[in-house]
């Protein structure tokens, strides 16, 4: 019904901001250093960049799951007057590192140009465990509000898996053997190549943030001034109008590692046709 669709748009907003926060803008850093490290042929770096954000992102994870976990209730029951939006945001609290890891492992996926890969998990693998799991949910007539995000919760579990897997297998640990053990050797050369990637990401971090916020701002007003019926109502048409940025996820997936590493290369006039020719298509097919 309304209620529990308006309730699972409200967790689902909340979890977004946890996790957006949780980054530290290090997702966006990796989609733009990881190309040009593979298109430069320095694997050290692809190694040391990718090892250390595991590490930031095991503690920022945690954290932010035992905050949300602890503070469910009042956010429930201050922001949207519903103590049973509480139990969704429970369950939600073990997603934030599940969804993390995910973007993490896809950003190496995407790096590295597998894009039939990168498709299938994030837009195939993750969404058949939900809807098969919210059909034997629902048949053996589970709480709406267990099946409903323990479904999502599976879902976004698939999806960690195959990243996890794929990256790890098929790109990381290619990249170590070809390497034969050597990293790193100079903390100084660490520290530069964090250093870089901090100064790219902690502007794009705080962008994260902010339109994490202005992109769930209709839903928290709603949730906020009416209740959870009324976000059901509302989350029901704005998915048939989103719609139209499919278009722009299908071309985006592969232009923003190619462009990339065509800048990289300092190919300004590939990158300038590319982006015209993108932006041809992306225009003439939403119109």
């Amino acid at each position: 019904g309304p209620e529990s669709y308006g309730l699972f748009s409200l967790a689902i907003m909340v979890l977004g901001i946890f996790v957006a926060v949780s980054s530290l803008g290090f997702i966006e850093g990796i989609n733009r250093f990881l190309p040009i490290y593979l298109s430069k042929k320095e694997d050290k770096k692809f190694l040391y960049l990718t090892g250390t954000c595991k590490k930031i992102f095991i503690f920022s994870s945690v954290l932010s799951a035992l905050l949300l976990f602890i503070f469910s209730n009042f956010i429930s029951e201050f922001f949207f007057h519903s103590t049973e939006l509480s139990i969704y945001l429970k369950i939600f609290a073990f997603v934030i590192p599940l969804q993390l890891f995910s973007q993490f492992y896809f950003s190496v996926i995407r790096a590295s140009e597998k894009i039939k890969e990168y498709s299938f998990g994030t837009n195939v693998l993750q969404n058949i465990p939900k809807m098969i799991f919210i059909i034997i949910f629902a048949a053996l007539g589970v709480r709406a509000s267990f099946s409903i995000s323990f479904s999502y919760l599976l879902g976004i579990f698939a999806m960690f898996l195959f990243g996890y897997f794929y990256s790890r297998n098929r790109i990381i640990n290619k990249i170590n053997e070809n390497m034969r053990g050597k990293g790193i050797e100079r903390k100084k050369e660490g520290k530069k190549i964090i250093g870089e990637v901090v100064s790219y990401s902690w502007p794009l971090f705080l962008f994260s943030v902010a339109g994490s916020l202005v992109f769930w701002i209709d839903n928290f007003a709603i949730g906020f001034l009416k209740d959870a019926y009324w976000v059901g109502i509302y989350n029901s048409a704005i998915p048939i109008a989103v719609l139209l940025m499919v278009t722009s996820e299908i071309f985006m997936q592969l232009f923003f590692p190619v462009i990339t590493k065509e800048i990289s290369k300092k190919n300004l006039y590939v990158s300038s046709e590319l982006s015209k020719q993108v932006t041809k298509w992306i225009f003439a097919i939403n119109l």
